[in-house]
């Protein structure tokens, strides 16, 4: 099994998120859209009126007289202040003009407020929504968690061995850390510890079985349907050498690691593995072998033979060529069986 399917673009997790999250997510891009275009409707606002009220103020300084200077609200409330209270003395004048203006500037101050209230509406209260968007989210999260059992050994272990392959085939056995193998498998490095209490070494046998079953499950497909037994032990035996000639950790780790690789096939730990993969392939053979016996016996032996091809490769054989696998076949195994009428007389 590989590793567990993700999409963590933006995207992919909107639409993946319950209803509640999505209306969440939804409501506040929608704020988020409201602010931005408050925040630098009122900028520009803000600017343009510093601006004009520069150059108010400018002209008004250099005007020779009030009457004189650019036409503008201070201005009219000014002259219309000293129109309806030219009895009233100077002092009075200033006071009611500066009183005057002091509205103007209220009123002025209200426009430019006009909106910002809505700002600090979904300033205060975006946190909260977004925190209960967040916790609805995790408690679906774990109801999903606890529905499919993905914190089972099953389900999760075999994307961490799939996670080792990988980081194999990029760097190498010796070079490979937990850390690589958690964040290639998309979990911490205290899960990997709590499924593979003993690390790396547990996580490369687990990735040996996950390669057994693998190439069990090719021979499978591609053994489906024949019922000669030259031609089923053939086609296995190129099938199984093309499946560990085209395995890139096994070879990056032969080219670049000779002592790892001497280490991954050792002799008790091949004859481990030879016998898990006789009793998983040996019913893949059945059809055309006598007893569930001999089945086991010979996919034991198939599989030393691409075992030996493995470890010390003849430049001279190729076992994934039809032709030669065939040959080897004839000569090596099929001696050893009973004839196949025997075998298929039942």
């Amino acid at each position: 099994m590989g590793a567990l399917p993700r999409d963590l673009s933006v995207w992919g997790m909107f639409v993946q998120a319950d209803r509640v999250v999505q209306a969440v997510m939804v409501g506040l891009v929608f704020a988020s859209v409201i602010t931005w275009t408050v925040f630098l409707a009122k900028t520009f606002e803000l600017a343009a009126a510093g601006r004009r009220q520069r150059r108010i103020l400018t002209a008004v300084d250099g005007a020779p007289s009030l009457a004189g200077a650019p036409d503008d609200a201070l201005v009219r409330a000014a002259l219309a202040e000293l129109a309806v209270s030219a009895q009233t003395d100077r002092d009075g004048i200033k006071e009611r003009v500066a009183s005057r203006l002091e509205r103007l500037e209220a009123a002025a101050g209200r426009r430019m407020l006009k909106g910002t209230g809505l700002l600090a509406t979904i300033g205060a209260t975006s946190p909260f929504v977004g925190l209960f968007g967040t916790v609805w989210g995790i408690m679906n999260s774990f109801i999903g968690i606890s529905k499919a059992q993905t914190t089972n050994l099953a389900v999760v272990a075999p994307g961490i061995a799939e996670a080792l392959l990988v980081c194999m085939g990029r760097w190498g056995l010796a070079k490979t850390t937990v850390e690589d193998i958690a964040r290639e498998a998309g979990v911490s490095r205290a899960t990997v510890y709590r499924l593979y209490p003993g690390g790396k070494s547990a996580i490369s046998e687990a990735a040996a079985l996950a390669d057994v079953r693998r190439l069990v499950a090719t021979l499978r497909d591609g053994l489906a349907g024949i019922t000669d037994r030259e031609e089923l032990l053939t086609r296995a035996l190129c099938l199984a050498a093309t499946f560990f000639a085209e395995h890139d950790a096994l070879n990056f780790v032969r080219r670049h690691e000779p002592v790892e690789f001497e280490r991954l096939v050792r002799l008790d730990r091949l004859d481990a593995l030879l016998s898990t993969a006789g009793e998983l392939v040996g019913p893949v053979l059945r059809p055309v072998l006598d007893t569930d016996d001999a089945a086991r016996s010979t996919a034991i032996w198939l599989g030393r033979l691409v075992a030996s091809h493995v470890v010390n490769p003849d430049p001279a054989v190729t076992l994934s060529d039809p032709a030669q696998a065939r040959a080897v076949v004839r000569t090596y195994v099929l001696p050893g069986l009973p004839p196949q009428h025997a075998a298929s007389g039942r």
